[in-house]
């Protein structure tokens, strides 16, 4: 169980932070946020979750043989990421190293600022403890339990339907199959000998709250980039609005704290705000692995995606400004900005 923390906890950071410096690492030190790079590296070991699921399911290949294949990704990946790392490090290093601390100096916490940050991290403590110690959830017609518990039974991907306890006659589509979420969830439990209940139900849920306020912090940054109090109240916002929307069918309060296993509440509450922050900032390439791991967890739209909507209907709007800006002389400002 503590391996499994401290492997879900750590993952992220080298494939967050080579991504990170390889895309952006020319830009100023202040800019370049820890927390969009862990994000950024979360979503690539998602990505690689749904390469060795894909590979599985197409080859016919078993849940033992998907597990060894994903964790030879992973630490390739991990290892081609410390490379590059040390590389630019010693590199740019130190012209980076003192230019963050130079940035890091103008930062002074005020009193206000620390009284709202205990405020809000008892909200956030007091949702883990509900998922912790809830009895109840939200499934209505959800298997991802009993499908995980299935391929841990069998050592196979969708051969036994959870159901009824036997082997499907016709099969389960393909785009069923490629999506990602259980057949992560069973490799889990099979890397760290932890039940799926407690993997599915505890630790994925409250993984993902944490990740949505990662996620939120980033925003709040963006929204109010010189205001710590406006900051901090944000996120304080964001974990009320999240704990009134339990009682509301559909909000993404009820998906995350019911049913945070699922990837429509990923998708809600991480992924979306996500790609929203990418765009305010125009990081475009941040969009890229949003969108791959939406099609790797959720399927939708035939496989387009919600977050490709958002960065188009964004995009149009940008074009839209551009276009107005021309058209009245306006060359110099950019929409939004």
């Amino acid at each position: 169980m503590v391996l499994l923390i401290l492997c879900l906890a750590c993952a992220p950071v080298l494939p967050g932070a080579c991504a990170t410096k390889i895309l952006y690492g020319r830009r100023p030190a202040d800019t370049l946020h820890p927390v969009s790079a862990y994000i950024m590296g979360w979503l690539l070991c998602v990505c690689m979750a749904g390469a060795a699921n894909a590979v599985t399911v197409i080859g016919g290949q078993s849940l033992l043989w998907c597990t060894k294949l994903f964790v030879g990704l992973l630490l390739g990946m991990e290892g081609i990421s410390a490379i590059i790392l040390g590389i630019l490090g010693a590199v740019q290093g130190r012209e980076r190293h003192e230019a963050f601390q130079k940035a890091s100096e103008h930062r002074k916490v005020s009193g206000t600022v620390r009284g709202l940050q205990v405020v809000f991290m008892m909200l956030v403590l007091i949702q883990i403890v509900s998922i912790l110690r809830k009895g109840y959830v939200f499934l209505n017609g959800d298997m991802t339990l009993e499908t995980v518990q299935s391929f841990l039974d069998t050592n196979a991907l969708y051969e036994m339907n959870p159901l009824t306890g036997q082997m499907y006659e016709a099969g389960v589509p393909l785009r069923i199959r490629i999506l990602c979420l259980p057949t992560l969830y069973a490799m889990l439990c099979t890397l760290f000998d932890v039940s799926a209940q407690i993997v599915v139900w505890t630790v994925m849920p409250v993984y993902h709250l944490l990740c949505a306020y990662l996620v939120y912090y980033l925003l709040g940054s963006r929204l109010f980039p010189d205001k710590q109090v406006q900051r901090v109240t944000f996120l304080i916002l964001a974990a009320l609005v999240l704990a009134q929307g339990t009682y509301a069918y559909g909000a993404d309060g009820l998906g995350l704290m019911y049913r945070g296993f699922r990837g429509e509440s990923v998708r809600s509450v991480v992924l979306l705000p996500y790609v929203i922050w990418a765009l305010l900032e125009r990081k475009w390439f941040c969009i890229i692995p949003a969108v791959m791991a939406e099609a790797c967890i959720v399927w939708t739209l035939y496989g387009m995606g919600v977050s490709v909507m958002v960065a188009a209907i964004f995009a149009l709007v940008l074009c839209g400004c551009a276009f107005f800006d021309k058209k009245h002389g306006k060359g110099d400002r950019t929409c939004g900005n």
